[in-house]
């Protein structure tokens, strides 16, 4: 069992040795024994007296009592005017301290705190005057308290403190949380900005002293190591879940509500997660301790923390977004142990749990961004919580969850843990079982009570002026009035003034004479001492500075690398760069560039503030060390590393060397291949100059434009442009999902029709003499030995996120595959998928962001989770001259674009289809031989043809609902999970109410959401719920509308993309629907992509139909009613497949 200590404090240590002129040392010995053992019981406080039960070795117990002389009335004004004196004294009482000076007072005063108490004990050794061994246990028990609260020696004596002076609120133990009622509040759209936060365990351990009163050990030794074992722990325990179920897992969470329940004890707080598909898909939280109730889950909040971290999209309803940047925060906090503990007293118990620390101003910056996000999410008993209360109950839940998981405890405390270890370090509730315990939660409270200075209703600011001298004064702010310090103690709450100024004396001993003057002067060795040392902990508990322009801005050493070609040695190409270049370091401090030898001279001095140029530069001995050791360390750099250090501003070039960087990614005008058949927009153009000067310079190239702005066609110019200039000789493979197969034709025969292209897939597949080879990742996967035979030139991946798992048999074979030229096509955000981006580069431009290993501890890590903006700036400057990325809102490309970007997207049919489709055009053309009039047969023949082009099911009512089943279904899921992934929202328009039933099932299924339905058949109310929740609710991305419900009346213009899943064959009625998203009010182009099945009735129909528009025939808009008219033979031509 570990040894209490006793008379901890100055004024406990001259209690006890009053009890030391009292009795022996043996008595001493075994009253301490006494105390340790819990033989001293049923304390008792009365006015002056306190008495006891001590267990006896002839007796069950004795009576022990201790009897208090009171002050005298003089006695008692002497002390007050010592208060009134010197008001820090009761500031340092308030805050638990009873300052030494006091003492001291009170002795020149004559007036005695310690020796003036009777004593007596029923055990035969008491006699007289000289304590028996009983006597010392209550004793040791009385000073153990009076070490935790000093106002027990002044109650006891006759004089209560706290009582005279009226500040009983100001020493009771707040709830660590604000618990202010939700108001209706903007909840921001926008992505939260990442705050980069140093660690504060070094900042907080300052503030601690060593041994408190509730402790038997050092408790800032026990903190240090606590916070020493945060890295591992959170390393270990809070890890990305590497799981194939993890976007599954993401997309079910984008399309939850999040409710927390806040509990007193925070440790009772809970999550409910609500969405109907999350009891259907159990399955995925079959690991985890997930409790379900009709549609509703709840999850263990350090599962929570896992899963959100593991999760790469932001998108999603208001709580998801919320949370998904709320763990990100906790992370990080955790990481920097920006967090404390905190006391939740609750009549004879209390917890201890762990909140963030609100003085660090980055702390604050980041949890005033973060709270503007909140929804309402938290819950306390029956009121919602306001944004600010939200975010800090559940990051205070979810730091206290990782604290007290870490399963810490002090090194030598592991044999016998005291009890205030499980509760400090184990969440377990500590019962005050009597007196000897009462003070403890009040004594751990003060101990941190330091760092809630912020907390003041007040604001403290400190000003440094220069007038020929530095001079030092502080303002207390009230609202929009402003107090000198002196001024605040008699215009505002003085007792809250003086415990600000107690916590401050300590760091800043000046702010005494604040009391009596305006302001103080500072000599340069005091404002040195305060810039680098006083100023960080003081703004670290949220008092601002405000220092002059000269002291603003202080400037620290930077190390840059200066490149320059070798003498005589010409550069030819950029791969040759590295073993023609020579290097060295030198040091940036601000806009001046000094050698290392400059820099050695500069810093001799050994002060850490130098002035340097009319500025100051801050250099510490330690900051001055790494970089000295950073410059031995040097390595050789290959051209990557130097292309890199040169895009990131790292890297001083000589002239002729930026001249060449600076030239290989100049742009370039490329002339289009005049056998292209059609003309690029002026953006399409800057695309197709680019990929062809990236590509003749070396480089594989990575075209990440938005959805609708013409990547496929990019691509075909750019082959055009090799093939016709004799870059490429040999073959160009394509690679495609197999829904895309159709649409590359089809661009191929429109747009390229010099170019001779194949399709390898199918069960027949066979090579082909072509330029050109369109094959599946599937095939690639399969056929892998037979294409590494083939000689090809240019390899391009179209919808490239399909390798973005580095170790899938897919992008292995896809790296594996050697090309002169390499193109990769993705218009999913890759920015935002770091794992994605690494594995398209790795194809693209191998070994430019170096190994995955190297990518994510250099980026990664500190992107995804800490959205740390330098790094996503850096990684953002070095990818840009190799990635291309357009979006449709640009303003540089918007004025190129129609309103209305319309898409024709061509679909396979399935053999299942192949085989429906067939057979019933067989039957319905013998049916017609015996009939005259067979205008309906052709009517009820389109209705069957285009059900079976849109799924089986939606045709016999018996099929599975399986996406694999149809083209179409297969082409809708990648276009949705692009669109879902951008973030953005859709309007699917079918003709068949139960093709829309069919179209709910498969999304839910397979996108893990559930999209809004508008049929006919609803009610206005039903419909008007649904338009608005589609209109105003960020989850719902997803409207599914049948034509004729969804054709008049309505206003969904959150949509920007628009799809007909199954065409009417009526432009009227077509753009009728399409309006529904491009309407007055839509700020952004909407993509229209018409679904065709390829080989089918609806192409051939398709292109009659146009070419009727071209003509300016009008009959077109009377729909399919025209079919009836035509002969057998066009029928059998538009009808065969």
């Amino acid at each position: 069992m570990a040894r209490i200590q006793y008379g901890t404090t100055i004024w406990g240590a001259e209690l006890l040795k009053v009890l030391e002129r009292k009795t022996d040392y043996g008595r001493l010995g075994r009253g301490r024994t006494y105390a340790n053992t819990g033989r001293v019981y049923d304390v008792s406080v009365k006015k002056s007296h306190i008495g006891a039960k001590v267990e006896g070795n002839y007796s069950p117990y004795y009576s022990t009592d201790m009897d208090f002389t009171p002050f005298s009335k003089d006695e008692i004004e002497s002390i007050k005017t010592i208060l009134e004196d010197n008001p820090l004294i009761l500031a340092s009482i308030m805050n638990g301290d009873l300052p030494e000076s006091f003492l001291k007072l009170l002795l020149e005063a004559k007036i005695s705190l310690f020796e003036n108490f009777n004593m007596s004990c029923s055990c035969p050794d008491f006699w007289g005057e000289y304590a028996c061994k009983h006597i010392a246990g209550l004793y040791y028990i009385a000073v153990s308290e009076m070490d935790k609260n000093p106002f027990i020696l002044f109650s006891l004596r006759g004089f209560d403190l706290i009582e005279y002076y009226g500040i009983e609120s100001e020493i009771n133990i707040e709830y660590p949380l604000s618990l202010t009622p939700y108001e209706e509040q903007e909840v921001s759209s926008e992505p939260l900005e990442i705050i980069k936060l140093q660690d504060s365990s070094n900042f907080i351990l300052s503030m601690l002293s060593s041994n408190p009163p509730f402790a038997s050990i050092d408790y800032k030794e026990v903190m240090e190591e606590f916070y020493k074992k945060v890295p591992r722990a959170l390393a270990y325990n809070i890890t990305a879940i590497q799981s194939r179920d993890i976007e599954a897992i993401e997309r079910l969470f984008q399309n939850a509500d999040f409710e927390f329940l806040l509990d007193y004890n925070i440790y009772d707080s809970r999550f409910d997660i609500k969405n109907p598909l999350l009891a259907e898909s159990g399955e995925l939280f079959q690991d985890m301790d997930a409790v379900f109730k009709k549609d509703t889950m709840s999850l263990d909040i350090s599962e929570l923390f896992r899963l959100f971290i593991s999760f790469e999209d932001d998108s999603g309803s208001e709580s998801y977004r919320f949370l998904f940047y709320l763990f990100r925060v906790a992370y990080l906090m955790i990481e920097a142990k920006a967090f404390i503990p905190a006391v939740i007293e609750d009549k004879k118990s209390f917890t201890i749990v762990y909140r963030p620390l609100h003085s660090i101003p980055q702390v604050q910056e980041q949890l005033s961004s973060l709270s503007k996000m909140a929804p309402k999410i938290v819950k306390y008993k029956t009121n919602y919580l306001d944004q600010n209360c939200s975010t800090d109950a559940i990051l205070s839940a979810v730091i206290s969850d990782f604290a007290t998981g870490m399963g810490f405890i002090h090194r030598k405390q592991n044999n016998n843990p005291p009890a205030i270890t499980w509760t400090f370090f184990h969440a377990k509730v500590f019962k005050v079982k009597g007196f000897e315990e009462e003070n403890l939660a009040s004594s751990i409270y003060n101990y941190f009570a330091v760092f809630d200075i912020v907390k003041s209703k007040y604001r403290y600011k400190i000003y440094i002026d220069k007038d020929k001298e530095y001079y030092l004064s502080i303002k207390v702010q009230e609202v929009n009035k402003e107090y000198l310090l002196n001024q605040s103690l008699t215009s505002l709450k003085k007792m809250e003034i003086l415990k600000f100024i107690s916590f401050l004396h300590a760091y800043l001993p000046e702010i005494s004479q604040l009391l009596q003057k305006d302001s103080i002067k500072l000599s340069k060795l005091k404002l040195e001492e305060f810039l680098l040392k006083t100023s960080s902990i003081i703004t670290n508990l949220g008092i601002d500075i405000v220092l002059p322009k000269e002291l603003k801005n202080l400037l620290r050493p930077k190390l840059s690398l200066k490149v320059s070609s070798k003498k005589g040695k010409n550069l030819q190409s950029f791969f040759d760069l590295q073993s023609m270049l020579e290097y060295d370091w030198q040091i940036a401090i601000g806009d001046e560039v000094l050698s290392v030898e400059e820099f050695e001279k500069l810093v001799e001095s050994g002060k850490e503030l130098i002035e340097f140029k009319e500025n100051f530069v801050v250099i510490s001995a330690e900051e001055a060390k790494n970089i000295f050791a950073e410059i031995k360390r040097k390595k050789s750099l290959n051209q990557f590393d130097i292309l890199q250090a040169t895009l990131n501003g790292e890297a001083f070039l000589s002239k002729e060397l930026e001249a060449y960087i600076d030239d290989l990614f100049r742009p370039k005008d490329i002339a289009v291949p005049s056998s292209l058949q059609a003309n690029l927009r002026a953006y399409q153009e800057r695309g197709f100059s680019w990929n062809i000067n990236n590509l003749l310079n070396g480089f594989g190239t990575i075209l990440a434009d938005d959805m609708g702005l013409g990547k496929t066609i990019q691509a075909i110019s750019t082959i055009l442009y090799l093939k016709e200039n004799s870059f490429i000789k040999k073959r160009v493979v394509i690679v495609v999902p197999t829904s895309l197969i159709s649409n590359w034709e089809n661009e191929l025969e429109k747009f390229a029709p010099s170019l001779g292209y194949f399709s390898y897939y199918g069960l027949k597949r066979e090579f082909q003499e072509s330029d050109i080879l369109i094959t599946t990742y599937d095939i690639v996967r399969r056929d892998l030995a037979k294409l590494k035979k083939e000689k090809i030139d240019c390899l391009i991946i179209d919808e490239a996120q399909k390798i973005k798992n580095p170790n899938t048999e897919i992008s292995k074979a896809i790296k594996s595959i050697k090309a002169k030229y390499k193109i990769a096509l993705s218009g999913t955000p890759v920015e935002n998928n770091l794992s994605e981006l690494w594995s398209i580069f790795d194809f693209a431009l191998p070994k430019y962001l170096k190994t995955l290993k190297d990518f994510q501890n250099n980026y990664a890590k500190d992107i995804e989770i800490k959205k740390d903006r330098v790094k996503i700036e850096k990684l953002k400057k070095i990818t840009a001259p190799f990635m291309l990325r357009r979006l449709k809102t640009d303003k540089n490309i918007a004025p190129d674009l129609p309103e209305k970007i319309i898409i024709d997207e061509y679909s396979v049919m399935t053999k299942e289809q192949a085989g429906l489709y067939q057979s019933v055009v067989d039957e319905s053309f013998r049916m017609m031989e015996n009939e005259e009039n067979t205008g309906a047969l052709v009517l009820k023949l389109i209705i069957s043809l285009k059900q079976i082009c849109n799924h089986p099911r939606n045709f016999d009512k018996t099929s599975p609902i399986d996406p694999k089943l149809s083209g179409k279904s297969q082409l809708l899921l990648t276009l949705l999970e692009t669109i879902l992934q951008r973030n953005e929202k859709v309007l699917i328009f079918t003709q068949y109410t139960q093709m829309g039933d069919i179209l709910v099932k498969m999304i839910e299924d397979v996108l893990l959401t559930t999209p809004l339905f508008l049929k006919g058949s609803q009610t206005k109310k039903k419909r008007d719920e649904i338009v608005e929740s589609f209109q105003n609710d960020p989850k719902h991305k997803i409207f599914i509308l049948s034509l004729k419900a969804g054709g008049v009346g309505l206003n969904l213009t959150e949509a920007n993309h628009v799809i007909h899943y199954d065409l009417w064959f009526n432009p009227a009625v077509e753009n009728q629907a399409t309006d529904r998203a491009f309407r007055i009010g839509q700020k952004r182009n909407v993509s229209v992509y018409r679904f065709i099945t390829k080989d089918s009735f609806e192409e051939k129909m398709d292109k009659m139909i146009k070419a009727k528009k071209e003509l300016s025939d009008l009959s077109v808009s009377i729909g399919e009613n025209w079919l009836g008219d035509m002969d057998r033979d066009e029928l059998r031509g538009i009808f065969n497949s």
